[in-house]
């Protein structure tokens, strides 16, 4: 048996089934913090969001911004930003309209490239906004349903037989529960208690599931359902189990033909880490695979027969809750308003030099009923969509109840059936790659099709952003793209988008619009509040109040640092001819000025329309269009303007010679300016599209805290810091207290350059 051992890292995209991590996937998950769920309408939501590679959580360069909305449980759009990346991350805070009425909304997060694979896949933080002016604002009733799905497994240390236990309400929110099932009178099946996010694991003595009842605690027993999902894939009578023992997970096969061929990968979305294959011998076949060879965070086995089907499939994790844990300590636990307060750190060896850039401390406002310390956001290997339990068993339970899509492994031997390579793409709809990255920040972008929707090619397009002497031009794909870039510059701008050389009236220009927003959006009912967290809003209102008088014309949404890059002069430079019209004598139009008075160009008569042209030193000039500008705008049709008076003109400059503007080669350039710049009055033409486009925005913070620090004010934020952190062992943090009273936490958490999840916290008093 000949053992391969490599590892690819590669993009693939992935098909999805129920209760996997499904439909298709990509190379990047976008890991959105905020520091709570619960808000009052008024309030200020802050937020980190940082864009990282999915199989390795290490930051992502293959986008630079980012798209986030707010949106209601109907999919209504409140708020909406697109953010410029700074190395991968991008912080800030959104006000939350006072008018907003009580209910769930979501924050989503998601990239340009994102928009090509299933939604599901984009990061979405559900949170409860309460508006005290709602009638109908109630306490939270008591949870009376409850729906238990047990998923069946062999542990592979004690070989025991197990089950992973995920009890929900009528939502599909996860809840505490305490209870068993019976197959009979003193026939146990399993007992569980769940933790706050819902998960266990239990022994699990399988009987039929005919005869199998449900009882819990506080429910009545009319209103428990439960469900057994079997995730076991089996071929033939092979019987597949996996054993951990003396550093080696064993894949153990038994029962199987001595003819038959295995193969066996270890592998994420789109890497694999661990590969061999081998036939059994008197029906027996173990591979043995070192453990040091998982990556940290989450990888799949999977078992492929001689045809590459999938035969078996079962996540893997190095994750533990305890190793991973940061000890901090402080000289006591209550301190006083305004105070000084130093804190210890205490941590495992955490790889990586660059610890400081990957871990963040906070110390906020605890919030009653918080679930911010009862999941991870995820793991390497797994979308950062924090629906994974931290705590130990409830992770086993989630594990092993999961798997990668049908197929994932698969897609690694369809270009050679013998050895993994490069998995196929799979993206949604029938277009193939529809969305780019946004890998210089601000881009237009769209297609050009013809009256039947097929795309053309290589047709060319320009744009002008107003007031601002920017341009850009591009040439469509075999696809019938075009794309156009606009590197530093931020904020809403005013366009100009025009064809300048070729145009036909049954085209169609489409532009890619900037923002998706969600369709699928969880059903998550009523939202309400307990009394502690009632309470809470109480003290939170005060806070509102408060601010309202000390801070009355503070602006609390995203501010855009304004360091775009505006050109005073036009975009391809220094002129090679200027040309005054007032120094000429007076021509009847401007026809007859290009004709006398501009030189390199010509007046042509082409399919019965004029055209302008270059006729600069270069023989080749023919070959390739010239770019005609009038105030900097790019026209096609031009007879109107030459029938003009030249004394709207003022100027008219070019360069004589080829200019290469992005993946368009001109013969030159004709810049005509008006006297008044009102584009010497023409009409806009027919085949231009003007419009606004968001590029994206660059917040005014790399790192922030919560506080307002006007001297002399109170600061009264629940956040007192949220920054960069190295938390090492015997590193400290000095750290004044704020204004605001009541129960405080001091958090570190944050990912090792292994992808290994590291976190610590403690609670306080401020007094």
């Amino acid at each position: 048996m000949k053992k391969r051992l490599i590892t690819y890292i590669i993009p693939v995209l992935l098909i999805a089934s129920s209760n996997v991590c499904s439909q298709v996937q990509l190379m990047e998950t976008v890991w959105l913090q905020t520091e709570r769920e619960l808000f009052l309408a008024g309030e200020e939501i802050y937020f980190r969001a940082e864009l990282l590679e999915n199989d390795t959580y290490k930051p992502s360069v293959l986008s630079n911004s980012l798209r986030l909305e707010l949106i209601d449980s109907q999919g209504k759009n409140i708020k909406r930003f697109n953010l410029a990346l700074e190395e991968s991350e991008v912080t800030g805070k959104i006000e939350i309209p006072q008018n907003l009425s009580t209910g769930w909304y979501f924050l989503c997060a998601y990239t340009n490239w994102m928009r090509n694979f299933d939604e599901k896949y984009f990061t979405s933080r559900a949170i409860r906004i309460i508006n005290p002016d709602d009638v109908n604002v109630q306490p939270a009733a008591e949870r009376n349903k409850l729906e238990l799905e047990i998923t069946p497994y062999a542990d592979p240390v004690s070989g025991r037989q197990m089950c992973s236990v995920h009890a929900t309400d009528t939502y599909g929110t996860g809840i505490e529960a305490h209870g068993f099932i019976l197959s009979g009178p003193r026939d146990t099946v399993l007992c569980f208690k769940t933790d706050p996010t819902g998960w266990a694991s239990s022994y699990y003595n399988a009987a039929h599931p005919d005869r199998y009842q449900a009882f819990a605690e506080n429910f009545p027993k009319e209103n428990i359902r439960f469900i057994i999902q079997d995730k076991k894939i089996s071929q033939g009578d092979a019987e597949i189990s996996l054993t951990e023992k003396y550093g080696y997970l064993n894949v153990n096969i038994r029962n199987s033909k001595d003819d038959a061929e295995y193969k066996v990968l270890v592998h994420r979305f789109y890497s694999w880490s661990w590969f061999d294959r081998g036939k059994p011998d008197n029906g027996q076949l173990t591979f043995r695979i070192p453990l040091k060879d998982f990556p940290g965070g989450i990888s799949q086995v999977a078992v492929l027969d001689e045809a590459n089907n999938e035969i078996f499939r079962s996540l893997w994790s190095d994750y533990s809750e305890l190793p991973a844990s940061i000890r901090i300590e402080a000289g006591g636990s209550n301190f006083k308003i305004g105070s000084e307060q130093s804190f210890d750190f205490i941590s495992p060896v955490i790889s990586g030099r660059d610890a400081s850039n990957r871990f963040k401390l906070i110390v906020h406002a605890d919030v009653p009923g918080s679930d911010i310390y009862s999941y991870l956001p995820g793991l390497p290997g797994w979308p950062a969509l924090s629906g994974i339990p931290a705590g130990d068993e409830a992770f086993r339970a989630w594990l092993n109840s999961n798997t990668y899509a049908p197929g994932t492994a698969a897609a690694f031997f369809r270009d050679d059936p013998e050895f993994p390579s490069a998995p196929s793409f799979n993206t949604k709809g029938d277009r193939g790659i529809t969305y780019y990255p946004d890998t210089r920040t601000g881009s237009i972008r769209g297609w050009i099709r013809d009256k039947q929707g097929m795309p053309l090619p290589l047709k060319n397009v320009a744009m002008t952003i107003l007031n601002d002497n920017l341009f850009s031009a591009a040439r469509t794909d075999e696809q019938g793209f075009f794309a156009l870039t606009f590197p530093g510059l931020h904020g809403s701008k005013d366009y100009f988008l025009n064809y300048y050389n070729e145009y036909d009236p049954s085209w169609k220009l489409e532009q890619e619009e900037t923002f998706t927003g969600l369709s699928n959006l969880p059903e998550k009912g009523r939202a309400s509040f307990t009394a502690e967290e009632g309470e809470f809003l109480k003290n939170q209102g005060l806070l509102l109040q408060l601010k309202d008088i000390y801070y009355a014309t503070d602006s609390a949404e995203i501010v855009m640092v304004d360091d775009s890059r505006l050109l005073t002069h036009a975009f391809y430079g220094k002129p090679d001819y200027s040309i005054d019209v007032d120094e000429y004598i007076k021509l009847p139009n401007l026809r007859e000025v290009f004709l006398e008075v501009v030189p390199f160009v010509a007046v042509r008569q082409r399919d019965g329309r004029s055209v302008l042209l270059s006729t600069g030193n270069n023989l080749l000039a023919g070959d390739f269009p010239a770019l005609v500008l009038l105030d900097g705008i790019p026209l096609y049709e031009y007879d109107d303007l030459l029938n003009l008076p030249p004394d709207r003109i003022v100027r008219i400059e070019g360069i004589n010679d080829f200019y290469v503007h992005g993946n368009v080669v001109l013969s030159g350039i004709v810049n005509i300016i008006s006297r008044n710049s009102d584009f010497a009055g023409l009409k806009i033409p027919r085949s231009a599209v003007i419009s606004n486009v968001q590029l994206p925005v660059k917040p005014d913070a790399d790192d922030f805290t919560g506080n307002l620090t006007i001297k002399g004010y109170p600061q009264i934020d629940n956040i007192v810091i949220w920054d960069k952190f190295n938390p090492s062992s015997g590193n400290s943090v000095t750290i004044k207290m704020n204004d605001y009273p009541g129960r405080h936490a001091v958090s570190v958490y944050g990912f090792d350059t292994e992808g290994r999840w590291y976190r610590g916290v403690n609670h306080f008093n401020v007094n």
